[in-house]
């Protein structure tokens, strides 16, 4: 997978807690201590979406349509003369 790139500035307060809080939560480096910070809110982000989805379900009024009938006949026994 190619990597993309990118800058961003901090203030010298979110610099010293972004290098404190890798550091103690054993990153390697800022790019990895950032990539598992985006990660992890994507995750959070898709559970949303899920739980979301799962009320909207939940609150649906219409009961769930019964299971469809087979219209196949049964086979007949053979006769025997």
């Amino acid at each position: 997978m190619a990597l993309a790139s990118m800058h961003i500035a901090l203030n010298q307060a979110l610099m010293d807690f972004v290098t404190a809080d890798m550091r103690e939560n054993g990153y390697a480096s800022i790019s990895e201590y950032l990539r598992a910070l985006v990660r992890e809110r994507r995750r959070e982000r898709d559970e949303d979406r899920l739980i979301a989805l799962a009320n909207q379900v939940r609150s649906r009024k219409v009961p769930p349509k019964p299971a469809r009938k087979s219209t196949r006949k049964a086979p007949q026994a053979k006769k025997h003369a």
